[in-house]
């Protein structure tokens, strides 16, 4: 049988009509003239899976739909100061070090864990400490300080991912384009450092963030990331948990799953582009106003192809906005254009006041923006 019913991409209920049905015997054999079938309309209910999240050692655990934000929050713990977030892949913190944070959900259930480091006694801090995950106490774990100090060796060797960090001076292009290369060169200088660093503090790093941080000339708006095709094969290679691209129009965040799919899709290398989109439709224009909207796109081959799939992976976006006198930080959320002009909520979009942006994710790229509803009366 086959139902009719239109791809929405939203939750509801939909009218179908089912048709094309077959009526055959135990023995397989066609016995449709032996009867009178009728069809009928029906409805179709269609609801958002929805995924675990445990919270260790803070608030916040329960079940989420994918796009949905999760606000959580560390336990106070005597004798020790939290230092930051960790969580699953796919998790993108909107402020790490902040004891009160958020991020939006993930297809999959997912683990966040609150760290924190001792207040004196014989810990240098930076461990991790999920909650009830350990059954010594600060007082008996400074019963004896050579005991005190190979606890503390165990204590740090945490999951905790290595962060990659990638200062870039972009130069200025055409059209007002700030542009910059990354070479495997350093890629891979980043990610040495970077675990060195964690190998440093006492830490075994399992995975690794690659942040690159754009910095865009005087006069541009535009910004152009070129990842040379031995730079990308390095990040899938060193299994780097996420990507960032971080520059002063919008941070991008690309998941592990997406890098993937950029690389089998790409087969070399890519040019990463994101630019402020000035032609809209009317209804874009309506429903936008002068709020930000900007291109987010990928390319390669010199720009002859372009890749807008990101296929089950995921990006995590922040476009800066500032609120207005006259908006309310509830009201605002983030919206895609399609190829009509047509403008769509995301679902799960949020304004995040801490970081001044509008935060959501997305499995596509294409034109993103920033919507607003007032409040009703």
């Amino acid at each position: 049988m086959k139902a009719s019913v239109a791809d929405t991409n939203y939750t509801g209920e939909y009218e179908i009509t089912v048709s094309g049905g077959e009526l055959k015997n135990v023995a397989n054999e066609d016995v449709a003239k032996n009867y009178i079938v009728t069809y009928q309309k029906g409805r179709l209910t269609i609801v958002n899976a929805v995924y675990d999240v445990n919270v260790a050692d803070g608030t916040g655990s329960g079940k989420y739909s994918e796009g949905e934000k999760v606000n959580i929050t560390a336990n106070d713990r005597s004798g020790y100061t939290f230092t930051n977030w960790t969580g699953s892949d796919g998790v993108v913190f909107a402020n790490a070090s902040s004891k009160t944070t958020s991020f939006t959900m993930p297809a999959k259930a997912v683990t966040v864990t609150a760290n924190y480091s001792a207040n004196g006694g014989g810990y240098s801090g930076g461990g991790s400490f999920s909650g009830g995950s350990s059954s010594t106490t600060p007082k008996e774990e400074n019963k004896d300080s050579k005991d005190d100090k190979n606890k503390t060796a165990d204590s740090d060797k945490t999951s905790v991912p290595a962060k990659a960090e990638i200062s870039i001076e972009a130069k200025k292009g055409k059209n007002k384009t700030a542009t910059a290369k990354i070479s495997e060169k350093v890629i891979e200088d980043a990610i040495t450092k970077a675990l060195e660093e964690a190998k440093k503090n006492g830490k075994e790093a399992e995975k690794i963030a690659l942040e690159l941080k754009v910095d865009m000339p005087k006069g541009t708006n535009k910004v152009k990331v070129n990842l040379t095709g031995n730079a990308l094969e390095r990040i899938v290679n060193e299994e780097v948990s996420s990507l960032t691209i971080d520059s002063p129009i919008s941070k991008t965040v690309f998941d592990k799953k997406a890098v993937s799919e950029i690389k089998k899709k790409s087969k070399g290398g890519i040019v990463l582009s994101i630019s402020p989109v000035k032609k809209l439709s009317k209804q874009a224009k309506k429903q936008i106003g002068k709020r930000p909207v900007l291109a987010i796109s990928l390319s390669y081959l010199k720009g002859k192809k372009k890749i807008t799939s990101l296929g089950k992976g995921k990006i995590t976006a922040f476009i800066p906005y500032t609120l207005n006198k006259n908006e309310k930080a509830d009201g605002l959320y983030a919206v895609y254009v399609d190829k009509k002009g047509k403008v769509r909520k995301i679902k799960g979009s949020y304004y995040d006041g801490e970081n001044s942006a509008v935060v959501f994710t997305a499995g596509r790229l294409t034109d993103f923006g920033i919507g607003y509803k007032k409040e009703s009366k």
